[in-house]
């Protein structure tokens, strides 16, 4: 395999940004590095996991403070920094509520990525990165 390929985005204002970087990356860079095009379904969870990432940082992290990709052999490699220093949970469900909002990202990431690193940062905030097995 050849060297890791990184990409950074220095100001994302949204989950959209992130988004298109990540998928811009994916398109122009998966058939160069492994000679075969990706697989739709897993180019799906990346970027649904990496949409759900940074909506998470913008609601709940006071905003993103940084972003960054990666492949290496394991997949694509992702982290979104962000402000808050809380570290994600799953919410329960209230159970006489069926129709409540919110609550299904943090569980549809750490089901679909393969590894999930949370890491503090002792200036504040902390810095969420997952391993996407993308094929």
């Amino acid at each position: 395999m050849k060297p890791p390929l990184r990409g950074r985005l220095s100001h994302p204002q949204s989950a959209s940004d992130v988004r298109h970087h990540v998928e811009d990356m994916v398109n122009a860079n998966f058939r160069e590095l492994w000679g075969a095009k990706p697989d739709e379904m897993s180019v799906a969870d990346a970027l649904l996991v990496t949409t759900e990432l940074a909506t998470n940082a913008i609601r709940h992290g006071d905003g993103i403070t940084g972003f960054w990709a990666v492949f290496d052999v394991e997949g694509l490699r992702l982290a979104i920094r962000d402000r808050s220093d809380a570290v994600p949970f799953v919410r329960p469900r209230d159970p006489s509520n069926p129709i409540s909002i919110g609550g299904y990202g943090w569980p549809l990431i750490c089901r679909l990525a393969s590894e999930v690193i949370i890491t503090p940062y002792a200036s504040g905030g902390k810095e969420i990165c997952v391993v996407m097995p993308v094929t």
